[in-house]
């Protein structure tokens, strides 16, 4: 079993420059950073229980985040400190962490969530913008977004980022020329949906097929029914290559898409029907009809994954906190609580959290010291671009990221019997 060939969380919360000045400070940075960290997997949410945390440990534990004086900072201190904190440097140290040993393979999905518990008076609530990766369960950055442009607030978080191996999805909202051609630049992939505020983009595809039998050679076809309680989910998608990104004016574009949703009422009969178009930049050899159906319905794993999670299991909407940009740091630290409880193979956010509550001395070893990760991650994906006529698809993908293998179940055409192979990742 090896560690990460990379470095400790703790050095990168140590990049972030101290905005106070040398009088009258106890505690370093760094230290209150990485202890607010430990306690996040502990399952503390707010100040107050981040400051008991660190008054209810020993000095060695305290220690070990780089604490010089004890017991650890108040309550006020935190508030003082998250207030006035570079919160864009933060989240740039922690960008650059997570993506200095973190793999682009999967969907990475982009949402807003607004911080309701932050709203003041007069004072607008926070919103934060986020880019999960939902296979694996990683918030790899995040942005507040300015004056409610959600937009502009993706293509600054988007050009912090190297896109190579992520497939970048997204909701109808940041369906826009200038996001897809700043993905395609950052050297990422794209799955997005489209709706009335892409009219021509949608009559386009709507008359496409309208008559598929003119393109019927380009076209790829799934359905998928699901039973969800007292209703009956009915989800049909075509994917076609018969638009061309030149056509449309729609940087790299290689396909597209129609969506068809049919919800049935098992009690009334009443059906509803709901149509939504998109787009993609991969092809049709990485991703057909039921890979485009996987992504698209995947990239809401970042509602149930994240938003619901820190909103139920942290509360961060019943929190108080509101004072300068400290609703944004705690989210960061309930952002890293999650991504390394991903990481470390647990289904259940809270069943980690209980874990590191009776074992803390380990919270504090994940943030000071390169951990290792006993639980693999499983992911599936296309195949790799240039892949020979015989690795056509990739059934499996087993991953053990602070290890950085990639072990590849690929099945060839000309016979059923499957071959592993082991790529180390660079």
């Amino acid at each position: 079993m090896n560690a990460v060939a990379g470095y400790p969380l703790f050095h990168a919360l140590a990049e972030v420059a101290d905005f106070r000045k040398p009088r009258g400070k106890r505690h370093p940075l760094a230290a209150i950073l990485a202890l607010s960290c430990a306690a996040a997997l502990c399952g503390a949410s707010g100040l107050t229980a981040i400051s008991q945390w660190g008054r209810d440990h020993s000095r060695d534990v305290l220690a070990r985040l780089g604490c010089t004086h004890f017991p650890g900072p108040s309550p006020a201190t935190l508030c003082r400190v998250f207030s006035q904190l570079d919160v864009a440097a933060l989240e740039k140290a922690l960008t650059q962490w997570w993506q200095s040993w973190l793999p682009g393979l999967g969907p990475l999905a982009l949402d807003g969530k607004t911080v309701r518990g932050s709203r003041q008076g007069s004072q607008d609530a926070v919103q934060l913008l986020a880019a999960f990766a939902t296979q694996v369960r990683v918030v790899l950055a995040q942005r507040a977004i300015s004056h409610g442009d959600e937009i502009s607030t993706a293509l600054a978080l988007l050009e912090g980022l190297d896109l190579t191996g992520w497939i970048v999805t997204g909701d109808a909202k940041l369906t826009q020329k200038a996001i897809v051609e700043k993905v395609i630049t950052q050297g990422g992939a794209y799955v997005l949906t489209a709706k009335a505020n892409q009219p021509t983009l949608c009559d386009d595809i709507a008359t496409l097929f309208g008559d598929p039998q003119v393109v019927a050679e380009t076209i790829t076809t799934t359905r998928r029914t699901d039973l969800h309680g007292s209703r009956i989910e009915v989800r049909a998608l075509q994917a076609s290559s018969a638009l061309t990104a030149e056509y449309c004016g729609w940087p790299g574009l290689q396909q597209v898409f129609r969506l068809e949703r049919q919800r049935i009422d098992k009690r009334t009969g009443v059906r509803s029907v709901k149509v939504v178009f998109g787009i993609t930049s991969l092809t049709p050899a990485q991703a057909d009809a039921k890979r485009l159906a996987a992504l698209v319905r995947g990239h809401w794993g970042i509602e149930n994954r994240l938003h619901w999670v820190r909103d139920v299991v942290f509360g961060e909407d019943a929190s108080r906190i509101h004072t300068g940009h400290a609703p944004q740091v705690m989210a960061i630290f309930r952002n890293v609580a999650l991504s390394l409880l991903g990481l470390l193979g647990y289904d259940s956010p809270i069943e980690g959290l209980r874990h590191f509550a009776w074992h803390s001395d380990e919270a504090a070893k994940l943030v000071t010291e390169c951990p290792v990760l006993t639980a693999w991650t499983r992911m599936k994906f296309s195949c790799r671009a240039g892949a020979t006529a015989d690795e056509k698809r990739v059934l499996y993908c087993g991953w053990r990221p602070f290890i950085r293998e990639i072990v590849v179940l690929v099945v060839p055409v000309t016979n059923q019997s499957s071959r592993m192979k082991l790529i180390r990742v660079p």
